[in-house]
């Protein structure tokens, strides 16, 4: 995959042009034009060249919280591979463990379902 214009990206209003340029200010590459027409309104070009030019920010922001998901998933993991090791052939949870953290039940069936859905089978 192409890697993108590095960021931060900034939009300028050109009246002249009746466009907004979104670049990248650091290097001067132009990222793209919108053209702003009459009839759609400069308040609908100007939040989508605001959207745009915040891409570098919001994909940095996916790729940290992807890395926290994927952190949280190895920490929980573990805890509920134990908890589900408890149960007997029937599926009821009868360890002395389980007794103890019997008011947490519900939790860890919340653990359960983030982790499936995380892994993607959720």
């Amino acid at each position: 995959m192409t890697e993108h214009t590095p960021g931060p990206w900034e939009k300028k209003y050109d009246p002249s042009t009746h466009r907004i340029e979104v670049n990248a200010p650091d290097d001067g590459r132009c990222v793209c034009f919108i053209h702003v027409p009459p009839a759609t309104g400069f308040d609908v070009c100007e939040a989508n060249a605001r959207l745009i030019a915040a891409a570098p920010e919001t994909a940095a922001e996916r790729d940290r919280l992807r890395e926290i998901n994927a952190e949280l998933l190895a920490a929980l993991s573990p805890l509920l591979e134990g908890w589900q090791a408890f149960k007997d052939s029937h599926g009821n949870q009868t360890d002395a463990y389980y007794k103890l953290a019997k008011g947490q039940h519900a939790a860890w069936e919340k653990v359960a379902f983030i982790c499936a859905k995380a892994k993607g089978q959720g």
